[in-house]
């Protein structure tokens, strides 16, 4: 993983799949720092997707002790409505359980926000 895994997927890709001269790369993914900042290092003209899968996982484990707002979040997100999921993430982030809490809804913040700044 990391760097050098990066570093050898862009070789392989250029030399089997010439994707140099491909006119829009998508990559997909979790949302880990080292495929960010590898696609960012090595493939600079791709556009970084954050599934929507590994979304939702990370809201049903930093919002695990409200099923509610858990459900209203991805309900939201899925009829398209990020700045309003976003909001209500906001209004979780002022009123937290614990700080345990509030620091996973910051993290859910940036994977939204990446969500929303990057769809295709």
């Amino acid at each position: 993983m990391g760097k050098k895994f990066m570093e050898e997927l862009s070789l392989i890709s250029e030399e089997r799949l010439s994707l140099s001269k491909v006119k829009r790369l998508l990559f997909g993914g979790d949302g880990d720092s080292w495929i960010i900042s590898g696609i960012k290092d090595y493939f600079s003209s791709a556009v970084y997707l954050l599934s929507l899968y590994h979304l939702f996982q990370k809201i049903r484990e930093a919002l695990g002790r409200r099923k509610e707002e858990q459900k209203a979040v991805k309900d939201l997100l899925l009829s398209d409505q990020i700045d309003k999921g976003l909001s209500t993430i906001d209004q979780m982030i002022r009123n937290p359980y614990d700080l345990k809490e509030k620091d996973n809804l910051n993290k859910i913040n940036i994977f939204m926000l990446i969500y929303q700044n990057n769809e295709p």
